[in-house]
């Protein structure tokens, strides 16, 4: 009897452990953050839908949000800063930005944004760094 009920304890425990590691794991942008990293990237984040969004401790990257788009060519429209370089896909399957959100304030702010096609419209990838 004393093993059964360790073993339900156990296994209770452990489905309560990976439902907070799932939700957090999640990590849904609110409204103050998704203003914040608008601001920051000189974009507009109005019909997108957020998949993960993370600020890391690595030395080499600052933010990273991974979201989905339904026309990267009209969410790249709305951007208000310089493209330093971009490719394209002939078929329009995938696309690469590289970036500067505010090239007259902040020069060494620089982010890259990679588009690749799926089912209804484009998974999206902003990893923004300094050079």
């Amino acid at each position: 009897m004393k093993k059964k009920l360790h073993r339900i304890l156990i296994v209770v425990f452990l489905l309560i452990t990976g439902t907070v590691l799932i939700f957090l794991l999640q990590n849904p942008m609110n409204a103050e953050k998704k203003k914040d990293l608008e601001t920051k990237y000189n974009l507009s984040f109005q019909n997108i839908e957020v998949k993960q969004c993370s600020t890391t401790m690595a030395q080499d990257i600052i933010d990273r949000l991974q979201f989905h788009v339904s026309d990267y060519h009209a969410f790249m429209n709305q951007f208000n800063g310089e493209i330093r370089s971009y490719s394209e896909a002939e078929d329009g399957s995938y696309a690469k930005y590289k970036c500067k959100p505010h090239p007259q304030r902040e020069q060494r702010l620089t982010f890259q944004l990679t588009f690749q096609l799926s089912d209804s419209g484009y998974d999206a990838v902003l990893t923004s760094y300094y050079e």
